[in-house]
């Protein structure tokens, strides 16, 4: 193996809900002209079977996990490749979201080798899925379940809610906010699957009653808006005015933890995750929904989630999730900025924003990288340096704070 870094080759995924025409922006990140009326939806970086990447070895194209599996110790970084099996231990994602994305939840570890092996067409690893989401320009977000306050003062102001779960479900939810909280949610998924009729006729009144509103709130809009897109009973519609709608700007993260039931709604963000594709989706989608798993693996805790901001100087920003699969920085570098960087923890993906640089490495050897591209640098080349020839937004993506290499 050649100690240098090798730029990656990366799969998009061409969900419904990404964004389309000149409001796409991973082709403009590729530098690329968009298929016409073709949404854009994610970029993956990373191993994992559903979009896996590759990179250019000695003038030929070889999978990115065939090829760590030639040395993965040097290619890795030892305590990793050990403690994961010797694989990858993340998937880091560019997400663009024009239209909400479905609400759901990720299992724990054990939950996801249960999942996987009782049903893989659905859960297709055994892997949990703990990820952030780190704010590119804007997004805008569902994530876990609002204050106890805010849920009472929610059905007191949409009837329907209460109507359709019934009135003495909500009556000992009202009593009992944190208590009744799993009882509450529980009554509302199963009674979407046993009465869908009475859903729609709940969903209809509601819309029927914002209609007519002139003040509505964000939630409100956000309804509308989303009633629009889903014609047909979808528990979603409902579930939302019970979730915290919240807005991050450059550099903002959270952090989402196995069981937070969360929606992106719209923007472009950075994401990092365990190596997982597993989802258990609740409404806002068309797609299979499996409630007794997600009534079973829900985090019922209610607040409104931390959000991580960025430094001060806002040109080095460190995201430590309490996991050891990965952590990411954020740096902004000016135009002739030199940055040296110790990999400390193993390999490291780069992913270039913004701008173009070289990196230095190994007695001056040298090699350019632009916006748009993202690269593979092996455990083995232990430090390298940033030579930036423009202003540049970078992301960097490594094995988490309790791995050292």
């Amino acid at each position: 193996m050649n100690i240098r870094p090798y730029k990656l080759r990366n799969q998009i995924q061409h969900y419904a809900w990404g964004a389309r025409n000149e409001k796409a922006f991973i082709p403009k990140l590729l530098g690329v002209d968009p298929v016409p009326d073709q949404p854009y939806a994610e970029l993956w970086m990373g191993t994992h079977p559903n979009g896996p990447s590759a990179i250019d070895v000695n003038g030929r194209t070889v999978p990115l996990k065939e090829w760590i599996a030639q040395d993965p110790e040097s290619i890795l970084g030892r305590n990793t490749a050990n403690r994961f099996n010797k694989g990858l231990p993340f998937l880091l994602k560019v997400l663009s979201a024009e239209q909400a994305l479905s609400i759901q939840a990720h299992p724990n570890q054990s939950q996801a080798v249960q999942l996987h092996a009782r049903d893989p067409q659905h859960y297709p690893d055994a892997n949990h899925k703990p990820e952030i989401a780190i704010a590119l320009d804007s997004l805008t977000a569902l994530a876990g379940f609002r204050s106890s306050g805010d849920l009472n003062g929610a059905l007191n102001r949409y009837p329907e809610i209460t109507g359709f779960v019934g009135q003495k479900t909500s009556q000992a939810f009202l009593e009992n906010p944190k208590g009744q909280m799993k009882q509450f949610f529980s009554e509302i998924l199963s009674g979407a699957q046993s009465r869908p009729d009475r859903l729609q006729d709940a969903i209809n009144e509601l819309r029927n009653r914002l209609s007519e509103s002139i003040h509505r709130d964000e939630h409100e809009i956000l309804f509308l808006e989303l009633r629009k897109r889903y014609p047909e009973p979808d528990i979603g519609l409902l579930i939302l005015f019970l979730l915290n709608l919240i807005h991050l700007g450059p550099g903002e993260g959270i952090f989402l933890k196995a069981g937070l039931l969360h929606a992106y709604v719209k923007g472009n963000i950075v994401e990092c995750m365990a190596n997982s594709d597993n989802v258990v989706r609740a409404g806002l989608t068309p797609k299979f929904k499996d409630i007794e798993t997600l009534t079973q693996i829900l985090d019922y805790e209610q607040g409104h989630p931390e959000v991580i901001h960025p430094e001060l100087d806002e040109t080095h920003t460190r995201y430590q999730p309490p996991i050891p699969e990965f952590q990411l920085q954020r740096l902004i570098l000016k135009s002739g900025q030199s940055l040296p960087v110790q990999m400390n923890r193993g390999m490291q993906f780069l992913l270039v924003i913004e701008g173009s640089f070289q990196i230095a490495w190994n007695q001056n050897q040298k090699e350019s990288f632009q916006k748009g591209d993202s690269v593979f640098l092996p455990a083995i080349m232990q430090s390298y340096c940033i030579l930036s020839e423009t202003d540049c937004l970078l992301f960097i993506a490594e094995p988490g704070d309790k791995l050292k290499s």
